[in-house]
């Protein structure tokens, strides 16, 4: 459920606001090399994913939070179907500068040691739906201070169980695949890419994920395929099939039906 905020203009520049809640957001794989607009807070409640951000891979399953600064890339995959997070988005005059004074001046991913304070957050956040205009974006600010000033007494940096791989090999890999899911990737090209033997590349990679290039290639191209249904809701299957680099919209049909337990063009109606 999003719960968002118009940006009123008045003649205050907020030290702080919250752009929107988005509360049990079902996350699918995202590529963002160049980032966001805009700072957020996502914390996982269930199931997990991947997160690459900074030459390093994380695991992100429930407590585990992700702090993503403006301008500074990223990309997430979603490793189970259940991967649940919500998601506070904010900016500000002074945001820049309060999360330097909290000591967390650049993104990262930490462990959350009590999560009651977000929930208490989120339910306040809701509840300005209810009051007038004019005296939302204060009431905003001051949440949204409260909750940074809580966040940073419940955190600790994520431990090393967290991290998929301190590999340079893995990062290279996974980064190659996210810039070129949509065109027709082989073996091949990933090993010369990488200046390695496939069978080495294959055997490395596997080690230190859990699954294959190609299988982890295929999540990427279906989670891009739903945020793709959900921001072109008239496009055709086939067309948007194509974008995540399936030339058999057929073949993309029974993947995803077995991924995601529906139809793509039941997904599509279920989703706009």
């Amino acid at each position: 459920m999003i719960y968002q905020f118009e940006e009123l203009k008045d003649r205050y520049q907020w030290p702080l606001k919250i752009l929107y809640l988005n509360e049990g957001h079902l996350q699918e794989s995202l590529y963002r090399p160049s980032g966001n607009a805009y700072y957020q807070w996502v914390y996982c409640i269930a199931g997990e994913g991947t997160l690459v951000s900074k030459d390093k891979s994380y695991r992100i399953r429930p407590g585990v939070g992700i702090l993503l600064h403006p301008g500074e890339g990223y990309s997430l995959t979603q490793n189970t179907l259940d991967w649940t997070v919500h998601i506070l988005s904010f900016t500000g005059a002074c945001a820049k500068e309060i999360l330097l004074c909290l000591g967390l001046e650049t993104s990262g991913v930490y462990a959350v040691t009590n999560d009651s304070f977000f929930a208490q957050c989120m339910t306040r956040v809701k509840s300005c739906r209810t009051i007038k205009k004019r005296e939302q974006s204060p009431a905003l600010s001051s949440l949204c201070y409260d909750f940074l000033i809580n966040l940073t007494a419940h955190l600790s940096h994520v431990d090393q169980e967290h991290v998929v791989a301190d590999n340079s090999m893995v990062i290279q890999v996974i980064t190659y695949l996210e810039a070129n899911y949509s065109k027709q990737i082989t073996l091949e090209d990933v090993a010369n890419h990488l200046h390695l033997s496939k069978e080495y590349l294959c055997a490395q990679f596997k080690h230190h994920t859990g699954t294959t290039i190609f299988s982890y290639l295929t999540k990427i191209r279906l989670g891009n395929a739903k945020v793709l249904f959900r921001q072109y809701p008239f496009e055709s299957v086939a067309s948007i099939a194509r974008r995540c680099g399936f030339d058999s919209p057929s073949y993309f049909g029974k993947l995803f039906l077995k991924e995601t337990k529906v139809t793509p063009n039941t997904y599509r109606k279920l989703n706009n």
